[in-house]
C-alpha cells in the first residue's frame, strides 16, 4: 500500500545548501515548483485510492476482476471484493497450512483465523472453519473447496468440513453428553447384556 507524500516543499527546501537556506526569494522559487508537484501527487494518489481493491466500486472493481480473470457473476461489490482478495491469496499461496487457512478465512469472511487444520493420509489437508455466520449451500461449499484446492501444493487433496446451512457448532450433529441419554452399562447389543451363544 502506497503512502501519500505530503512534504515536497519542506523536503526540497531542506536539501538546499546550508549557505542558501533561509534566503526567502530562493525558497519561494523552490516552493513554486514543488507546490505543483504536491498538487500532482494529491491528484494521482486520489486516483490510485479509487482504483484500489479496498475502495474500488462498480466498473472499477470489474476492471480489477478482469485483470485477475474473475468475472463478477452477479455479485455485489462487497462479496466480489472478497472473491478478488481470495484470488490474490491463491495466487500468492506457498501451499503451507497458514496459506490454505488464509484463503479459507477470506472466503468464509472470518474476522480472525478460527480454523482447525489437520493432516490425513495420503497427503490430505483437512480444514474445518468454526463459528462462521455465512449461510452456505452445497454449491457454495463445492466452489470454496475448489478454490482452496488451487492454493494447495500439487498432489495434495483438501477436505473441507463445514455445515452447509448452519451458524455454530451447536447446530452440527454430535453425540449427546448428557446423563439421561448416556448408557451406563455396555450391553453388547442385547437387551439383558448376555453374550449370544451358538445354537447346538
Amino acid at each position: 500500500m502506497s503512502i501519500e507524500k505530503t512534504d515536497y516543499t519542506d523536503e526540497a527546501q531542506g536539501r538546499l545548501l546550508s549557505t542558501l537556506q533561509g534566503a526567502t526569494s530562493l525558497e519561494a522559487l523552490v516552493a513554486s515548483y514543488t507546490e505543483r508537484c504536491q498538487e500532482l501527487e494529491a491528484a494521482a494518489y486520489d486516483l490510485y485510492e479509487q482504483r484500489s481493491i479496498d475502495n474500488a466500486v462498480g466498473d472499477r472493481l470489474d476492471m480489477i476482476g478482469w485483470l485477475f480473470n474473475v468475472p463478477r457473476a452477479g455479485r455485489l461489490d462487497d462479496p466480489y471484493r472478497l472473491r478478488l482478495r481470495a484470488e490474490i491469496a491463491i495466487l500468492n499461496s506457498d501451499g503451507t497450512a497458514l496459506a490454505l487457512m488464509g484463503v479459507l478465512q477470506i472466503l468464509f469472511a472470518l474476522p480472525d483465523l478460527d480454523i482447525e487444520y489437520s493432516e490425513g493420509q495420503p497427503k490430505t489437508a483437512i480444514l474445518r472453519p468454526r463459528n462462521y455466520a455465512t449461510l452456505l449451500s452445497d454449491w457454495d461449499l463445492d466452489s470454496i473447496l475448489d478454490l482452496v484446492r488451487r492454493a494447495a501444493p500439487a498432489g495434495t487433496d483438501v477436505e473441507l468440513v463445514a455445515s452447509y446451512n448452519k451458524t455454530s457448532d451447536a447446530d452440527i450433529f454430535h453425540f449427546s453428553d448428557t446423563a439421561d441419554t448416556t448408557e451406563s452399562l455396555a450391553t453388547y447389543g442385547t437387551e439383558n447384556g448376555s453374550v449370544c451363544q451358538n445354537a447346538k
